[in-house]
Order: structure tokens, then C-alpha cells, then sequence
């Protein structure tokens, strides 16, 4: 257990066995590497991504899975749900919600479900998102029909109805920007709206949805996908096929060709200058196997269309990210995009998920997957969570 931890050898008959220690809880970002070893022979070793144990109420279950693919996890359920959304739950576990409002809770170190309050007369299913807020409370946050909140806490395991005040406009097809901090939630445009509007995510208080200064559209674009690259707020696609495919909204300036290009995955690709991939999608209507290149250097933005860039077209594409690279996933396969020269290659991996579904990282580093649809349109029996490869 690494820094400042210590190193422990323990005699096992075969792969069955358990280890048991105990250590105060901290909030210290540490790795666990395990060996498994026969005599002088190293069989097989392994390292987690860094975690903290400072919420743990118990014991630590350790999620043994292969770096770089997904692995399903042992949850069985009698009704699956392809709309189920999944959020953190401050550093202690995730609230998976499901389409009819049922919700369970997942403790993040032990690996257990248990029922949570059900939140009634909520929005539609595909109605905005989950966002887990940094005071460990968790938002659901609809806008198509106008701005609403409900806010779950888990301490009192109860939903609140949010007051909000200010722009509550509708806002259909509105992009989303959740800053790292998960302090604030950005809504760019939607509807016929060109603006930029934030709503405050700690708390129970009654809030505003305020306008961002400085930041302006200059065309609706609905189904676009909103970054941050640098500093800098940065609206990729949307409907409008007389609009160019990329728009820097805190100068104002547009970047790329003009077409119509909805339901992009984004993900930076590095920090010097900010890049940034875009992939899949629906181009002109059309699922698409081409992706965006992007690079905010000197204030100023350019854009690359990588042509047929995705050996499959990807509808609705999720890109998942680690250290050395971007993961594509949708339409029942596994993309791996290497971070520095873009090579698409594609790894075995367990990948049934065509559409649909929800994300959300794990304080262990691991990211959990819920809902979504098979090839054949049907909902999803599993759970699977994504290991990133860490640096030895």
C-alpha cells in the first residue's frame, strides 16, 4: 500500500483466499499492488488507479479487472433499464436512478447495493442529467419543458423539490458543461436560445439559474456537445447545417466547416497546446465513423475532420479516457485511440452496449457503466466497469 503504507506477503493455496489489515482511513491518494506469485515465479500483478479510503464506513472490496476493457460486474437484475443514470455520491458511492424513479445506492468501497428513496413525479427519463454536487448531494436536473431541480441527499435518504428562480426557459436540446469541481452546471443554448446559462449545485437553498457573462452563441445549436479546452468554453455540432461545426463561445469566433453534426463524445486528448477528440455521432442524420480534431493554441481554435476516422459508424458514442488513451465505446464495440498519434485499434473487450446508458467515476478511478441498449434494441442485463491502464 503505497506512499507511507507498508508491504505485506501472504501464504495462499491457489487464487481463493482472502488478505485482512487494518489502517486508519485517510485522505491520502494511494495505490494497492498485489502480486500473485508460485515459488520465484511471478504469475500475475497488478496495481489499482489512486483512491482514498477516507469514506469508507467498513471494509474495502477490491475490484479485480483487466486494465483498458470493460468487466462485468455481478449484479443481476429482474427488470433491466436502458435509461438508468448513475452519479456520485461525494466520495462514498453512487446513485444509479432509474426510469420510473426507483433508485439504488452503491457503497463505492465494498461493493453493495441497498434500495434509496424513489423520486416521484420526476422528469422524463431522457430529460436532462444526474450530476453528483461537491457537498456529496446529487441533482437531477431536467430543461427540456423549462428549468427544474430535485436534490437527493443520502444522510436523510429523502428527494427536495429545488426552488429556482431566474431563467427557467425552456431549453430542448441544450448542451451541458459540468465544471470539475462540481460546484456549477452550464446549459448552453437549447430551444431557439443563444445564451449561456449556470445553475449552482451545492445546497438545498432556493437558487437562480443566472446568465454567464461573456458567453454567447450566434445560432441555437441544438444536440451540440459543449468542452472546456484551456479555459475556454468550446460548443461542438449541433442541427444547424448552415452553422460551422465548432463555436468558441467566450470570443465568439466559429471554427470548421458548416454542417449539421448532433451527439458528438468529446474528451481532451492534452493540455500543451489543448487538444481535444471528437468522434461518432449522427452527420446529416446519419451515424458517422468520422471525428474532430481540435487544438486551442494562442487563443485561437482549429479544427481537422478526421474522415472515416472509426473503422464502424458510432450513433451514440461514449468515450472513456486513461492515461495513454481514449476509449470509444457504442454499437457493440471497443475502440481504443492511442493519445499521441491517433492510431484506432480494437482491443477485445467485453462490449454489448450499442446506445443509451450512463457513466460516472468511482473515488477508486474505476468508472461504472449502467443502461443502455444492445445491438438487437434490447435493455442491458449488466453493469460493467471500466478499469484505467495505470503506469507501472
Amino acid at each position: 500500500l503505497e506512499p507511507q503504507g507498508f508491504a505485506e506477503t501472504v501464504a495462499a493455496d491457489g487464487l481463493d483466499f482472502g488478505l485482512t489489515f487494518e489502517v486508519p482511513p485517510d485522505a491520502v491518494p494511494r495505490q494497492l499492488a498485489v502480486y500473485l506469485a508460485e515459488d520465484d515465479e511471478l504469475l500475475a500483478w497488478g496495481r489499482t488507479p489512486s483512491f482514498t479510503y477516507a469514506g469508507a464506513s467498513g471494509g474495502l472490496a477490491l475490484l479485480l479487472a483487466r486494465p483498458g476493457v470493460l468487466t462485468p460486474l455481478d449484479f443481476t437484475f429482474a427488470q433491466p433499464d436502458a435509461a438508468a443514470r448513475v452519479a456520485p455520491v461525494g466520495n462514498v458511492g453512487m446513485l444509479v436512478l432509474a426510469s420510473d424513479g426507483s433508485a439504488l445506492f452503491l457503497d463505492a468501497y465494498q461493493y453493495t447495493l441497498a434500495a434509496a428513496a424513489s423520486l416521484d413525479d420526476g422528469p422524463a427519463a431522457d430529460d436532462g442529467v444526474l450530476v453528483g454536487a461537491s457537498d456529496g448531494g446529487v441533482l437531477r436536473v431536467a430543461w427540456r419543458e423549462g428549468v427544474r431541480a430535485w436534490r437527493f441527499d443520502a444522510l436523510s435518504d429523502a428527494w427536495q423539490t429545488l426552488e429556482l428562480g431566474g431563467d427557467v426557459r425552456a431549453r430542448p436540446g441544450a448542451a451541458t458543461w459540468l465544471d470539475p469541481d462540481r460546484e456549477t452546471l452550464r446549459l448552453f443554448a437549447g430551444g431557439e436560445t443563444t445564451d449561456v446559462v449556470e445553475l449552482a449545485l451545492r445546497g438545498r437553498d432556493p437558487r437562480d439559474v443566472s446568465p454567464v457573462e461573456g458567453l454567447r452563441l450566434a445560432e441555437p445549436r441544438r444536440g451540440a456537445t459543449a468542452i472546456e479546452l484551456d479555459g475556454h468554453a468550446i460548443l461542438v455540432g449541433g442541427d444547424d447545417p448552415a452553422a460551422a461545426v465548432a463555436w468558441q463561445a467566450d470570443v465568439e469566433q466559429a471554427a470548421g466547416p458548416t454542417t449539421a453534426w448532433t451527439g458528438l463524445a468529446c474528451a481532451p486528448l492534452a493540455d500543451a497546446p489543448a487538444r481535444a477528440l471528437c468522434v461518432g455521432g449522427l452527420r446529416d442524420g446519419m451515424p458517422t465513423a468520422d471525428a474532430l480534431r481540435l487544438e486551442l493554441a494562442s487563443g485561437s481554435l482549429a479544427v481537422e475532420v478526421l474522415a472515416s476516422f472509426l473503422p464502424v459508424p458510432l450513433s451514440a458514442p461514449l468515450l472513456l479516457p486513461d492515461e495513454a488513451a481514449l476509449y470509444a465505446q457504442g454499437e457493440g464495440r471497443w475502440l481504443r485511440i492511442d493519445r499521441d498519434d491517433l492510431a484506432v485499434t480494437e482491443p477485445p473487450s467485453p462490449s454489448p452496449r450499442a446506445s443509451g446508458g450512463s457513466f460516472a467515476p468511482l473515488p477508486s478511478g474505476i468508472t461504472l457503466l449502467v443502461g443502455g441498449l444492445d445491438p438487437d434494441g434490447t435493455a442491458l442485463e449488466r453493469w460493467y466497469a471500466f478499469a484505467p491502464t495505470v503506469e507501472p
